[in-house]
Order: structure tokens, then C-alpha cells, then sequence
């Protein structure tokens, strides 16, 4: 037992040893910076790959799907685009002017885009079952979800961000200006469930709107002017979203509370609690 301690100490200072001149060998200064393929910030490092992945016309939303795929929201070009690791594209589908992409557990992409109909250009939120294509984009049927037949009446709503969680319940974002009406204002966040039926298909239903969120909030709890949501890979429903309207804190992270008093959303970050929380930490995310 003796000498087995005295081995681990030996490779124990080895290692030590290994790392300590490792670290006092790598010298920042002995790299040459290129600003057109090398960022270099705190102990992060990102290298441009090559060759760059181009053809993009202002993407709004990129995405690392769960096989992993890499999904890219190319607005301007009016389309969406798979790609795999090495950014290959395996497969494209023309949707009108995509912002923001999600998938659930089922493998299905979510997409906020927008669809012309009656003469007039409305935001929308779509559905492609990618698994009954085998992840071809350009053949997976695709669902319309949003809006439904009384947001034609409303075509200024736009649909912004959504999340998906742990049992394919998601959320959509939206934001207008006309948020008067306190049962139904623009500035709200939607809950959809999906159901599976006998047949193995799905349907989407429309739950309602996250309660307590103020439309025209300037402070915590507010959904004034959302432009994007991120939900966490956990059995949970908290969720981070970005504002855009008049508050003072953009980013908010809203943590999903069950207890014997109360079961809703809480702010996870009081303000000034962190840099997240600094009023005036961020203009436009």
C-alpha cells in the first residue's frame, strides 16, 4: 500500500508538472492574430472554419438541432437551411422571411415566419415533421399553427421566439401594438401543447397566454415587445426572453415556481442581483 500512495503522489506531481508548463508555454503573444479568422476574448477561442459558410442573405436565427443538425433562419433569402457538422447543406425549404427556429423531442421544427394570404402579408408559425422525411426539409410535411382565424383581423402581431421543453409543450412570442385589451393584448407569450392521437399524428392545441406578464411592462415580469425565447434542456419550464419595448431590463429569466402557495412564473434574477439585471445592460436583444 506503501508504494501504490507513492505512485499516485508521483503521477500526481507528473501532472502537475505536465499542466504548470503547459500553461507557462502558451503565450497569446506568440499567435498571430488575423482579424479575419481569429477571435481571441477571456479564455474562449473561436476559429473561422474554412471554408465559410456563405451564401446567407441576413439569418436571423441559427440553431444546433438534437441529432445534431445545424438549422439556419435565412430570412432574406426567404428559405431554411439543414446543414451537418462540417456545413454541408443537406437539404433547403423555401419559407417566407423565417426568424426563429426551435425542435422539440419529437424532432419536429418549429419556425416563426410569415405567409401572404387575402392580398396581405401575415406573421405565422409553422411545424415540418422532419422524421417522417427522414430530415429532408424540402419533403416534410408542414403544419400551420399561426395565426388562426381571428388574428387575420390583427396583422400587425408579429410571432418572434419560441421554446420547446422536455414533453413538446412550447411557446410562442408575440408582440403588436395594440395591447388595450387585457384578455388578449399583442405583447404576450402562447402555450401549446401536442397531443398524439391513435393514428400516431399530433395536434396542436392553443392553451392560453403565460399569466402575470405585463404587456407594456418597463420592469421585471414583462412581455413588452419580446424578441426571442430560450427554454433549457431540463425537466422544467423556466425560460430566458429577450425585450426590445421601453424596460429597463431586456433579458429576463423567468423561473417556473410549483408550490402549495403559488405555481406560476417568478423572475429568477432580481434586478441588480447580476449583470443580466442592470438596467441598461442591453438596448436591443
Amino acid at each position: 500500500m506503501k508504494f501504490k500512495r507513492i505512485g499516485q503522489i508521483l503521477i500526481l506531481f507528473t501532472v502537475n508538472i505536465f499542466i504548470y508548463s503547459c500553461i507557462e508555454k502558451f503565450d497569446l503573444n506568440e499567435i498571430e492574430l488575423n482579424d479575419d479568422n481569429l477571435n481571441i476574448g477571456g479564455d474562449t477561442v473561436f476559429v473561422v472554419l474554412n471554408p465559410v459558410w456563405d451564401g446567407f442573405n441576413k439569418p436571423q436565427d441559427v440553431m444546433v438541432g438534437r441529432e445534431p443538425f445545424i438549422y439556419v433562419a435565412d430570412t432574406e433569402n426567404d428559405r431554411i437551411v439543414l446543414l451537418n457538422l462540417d456545413g454541408q447543406i443537406l437539404s433547403q425549404r423555401s419559407i417566407k422571411k423565417p426568424v426563429a427556429l426551435a425542435q422539440d423531442y419529437r424532432l419536429n421544427l418549429i419556425v416563426c415566419a410569415r405567409f401572404d394570404t387575402l392580398n396581405q402579408s401575415f406573421s405565422a408559425v409553422y411545424k415540418l415533421d422532419l422524421v417522417s422525411a427522414n430530415h429532408n426539409l424540402e419533403q416534410a410535411p408542414i403544419k400551420r399553427i399561426l395565426p388562426q382565424l381571428a388574428d387575420l383581423t390583427m396583422p400587425q402581431r408579429e410571432y418572434t421566439g419560441v421554446a420547446t421543453f422536455y414533453d413538446n409543450r412550447y411557446y410562442i412570442s408575440r408582440k403588436g401594438p395594440n395591447n388595450s385589451n387585457l384578455i388578449d393584448p399583442d405583447n404576450s407569450i402562447l402555450i401549446f401543447d401536442q397531443k398524439r392521437l391513435p393514428d400516431g399524428s399530433t395536434t396542436d392545441t392553443l392553451l392560453g397566454r403565460v399569466p402575470l406578464l405585463d404587456p407594456t411592462g418597463t420592469g421585471i415580469m414583462a412581455a413588452n415587445q419580446i424578441s426571442s425565447l430560450t427554454s433549457f434542456n431540463s425537466r422544467n419550464y423556466d425560460v430566458v426572453l429577450t425585450l426590445t419595448g421601453e424596460n429597463s431590463f431586456k433579458a429576463q429569466w423567468l423561473d417556473f415556481i410549483i408550490s402549495t402557495e403559488f405555481t406560476g412564473y417568478m423572475i429568477a434574477l432580481p434586478p441588480l442581483e447580476s449583470d443580466l439585471m442592470m438596467p441598461g445592460f442591453f438596448d436591443t436583444p
